[in-house]
């Protein structure tokens, strides 16, 4: 179901929240993804992916904002990180050398529309109630210089196992972390060395990391 659909659900289901809760709301990835297959297909513009993707970050903070006037007494949004970083759109501008908009670009803008129209829909919230969550800041930096978090590999993903279905939205025949398990890894032992989990998805090591700066943000704020 959609975040908006679980809210409701929630909502429904609990009218009031407690004073020690929080919420954490993440979203973003799977609209870039399912919005630049379209624009890839033909079936939009950049111009109208990138509006889509605007429309799409301005209604996760309208979500946030309603849980905040529901009485949530703090909420962590977290967008999207950057999925012009990630093994898959690195694949595609390998395929496609010639794109007038490399599909890296393509996907970066189109994660920033996303965050940027999230994070200014949230404007004016006390950062001690709503607090945004700058994935794409902390993975680009991550991506940027792995070397720098003790990566020693931010080129392959981690697991082996090929999804035969379109499990992740990019095609079928692709690795997907999702159906990984511990005999479907390169190896077992070097899990904290890489980066990727599969061509989209961070591995456990990396998610820690964000985490442990995420933590530190609530812990100064909350």
């Amino acid at each position: 179901p959609s975040i908006t659909a679980q809210i409701d659900s929630y909502l429904q289901a609990h009218p009031t929240f407690g004073e020690r809760q929080f919420v954490l709301m993440s979203g973003g990835m799977s609209d870039v993804i399912a919005g630049y297959n379209e624009y890839a297909a033909g079936g939009k513009t950049l111009d109208a992916y990138l509006a889509d993707m605007s429309a799409a970050g301005k209604e996760m903070s309208v979500q946030v904002r309603r849980l905040n006037t529901a009485g949530a007494p703090r909420v962590l949004a977290v967008g999207t990180p950057n999925l012009g970083r990630t093994l898959w759109a690195i694949k595609l501008d390998a395929a496609n050398p010639a794109a007038a908009d490399l599909p890296t670009k393509v996907l970066e803008k189109a994660t920033s529309a996303f965050n940027d129209a999230m994070l200014n829909g949230l404007y004016g919230l006390s950062g001690t109630v709503v607090l945004f969550a700058d994935a794409q800041y902390y993975f680009n930096s991550m991506t940027g210089n792995p070397g720098n978090y003790n990566f020693s590999n931010g080129t392959d993903p981690f697991c082996t196992t090929v999804d035969p279905s379109n499990g992740m939205n990019i095609g079928p025949g692709q690795i997907n972390a999702s159906m990984c398990t511990s005999d479907t890894v390169v190896n077992p032992e070097q899990l904290r060395q890489y980066l990727f989990a599969d061509t989209i998805n961070y591995t456990p090591e990396a998610h820690r990391r964000f985490g442990d700066w995420v933590y530190d943000r609530m812990k100064g704020n909350w």
